[in-house]
């Protein structure tokens, strides 16, 4: 399977990253968005332990999907 991200300037297509996390579904890890808060986004790859100890510290990390960034 082929996956291409699309961009223009300072726009990254999330895209890509949703159809990696498909691919790795068998994988414990998974690439996440966290906010900071304005329109940045950072993306990084966490286990589910990663994501539950971020979320004791109230920082919300999320695993990108298809049906999020396609909506």
């Amino acid at each position: 399977r082929e996956i291409r991200a699309r961009g223009r300037g300072d726009w990254f297509d999330a895209t890509a990253i949703a159809a990696v996390n498909e691919l790795l579904a068998a994988a414990p890890r998974r690439f996440c968005a966290l906010s900071p808060g304005d329109q940045t986004i950072v993306i990084v790859s966490l286990t589910a332990e990663d994501r539950s100890a971020l979320a004791s510290r109230g920082v919300e990390a999320r695993p990108l999907t298809m049906e999020e960034v396609e909506a």
